[in-house]
């Protein structure tokens, strides 16, 4: 199967969002990416890659920044979500 110019596999979207360091994180002096933070729910390749995000809280003032960096590392097409305000984040487990 041949991939359309263009698209993104999964692995390349994760590591284009590697390049991206959760804005608390940085403030706490430990730049993290937001894969390693576990931040990213789910990824999905292709010409319009999909971005699943789990916040650290449901009222994270966040939430625009990331969409606009995620949009900036993958292309205006991405789509990006939120996980349900239900399901915050947690610390990766090891």
């Amino acid at each position: 199967m041949t991939r359309a110019a263009g698209a993104l596999t999964a692995d390349e979207v994760r590591e284009r969002l590697r390049t991206i360091d959760d804005p608390c994180s940085i403030a706490h002096r430990r730049p993290t990416d937001i894969v390693s933070f576990g931040l990213v729910d789910d990824v999905q390749g292709g010409e319009r890659p999909r971005v699943v995000l789990r916040l650290t809280e449901p009222t994270c003032m966040y939430g625009v920044w990331f969409l606009r960096r995620i949009r900036e590392v993958l292309g205006p097409e991405a789509v990006v979500e939120f996980a349900a305000a239900d399901q915050i984040w947690g610390p990766p487990e090891e």
